[in-house]
């Protein structure tokens, strides 16, 4: 399946500290031909920056946290 209009940039927030994390995003965006902006937020800081961000162009697409943080 193709989408004809679709986000050629994808801003990312994520709390994973795992090393292999932006190996894996890195290759994600390389086999999509997407850009993918992505930045480690401290979980106690996430609800903030989300919040911050709904009014700014450069606003969170993604946000990735583990099950147990919701």
């Amino acid at each position: 399946m193709t989408f004809d209009c679709y986000a050629a940039t994808i801003n990312l927030a994520h709390t994973m500290k795992h090393e292999h994390f932006n190996e894996l995003l890195s290759a994600l965006a390389e086999q999509s031909g997407l850009t993918v902006n992505s930045v480690l937020v401290d979980q106690k800081a996430l609800k903030v920056r989300l919040v911050q961000n709904t009014s700014t162009s450069t606003s969170t697409d993604v946000v990735i946290v583990p099950a147990d943080h919701l």
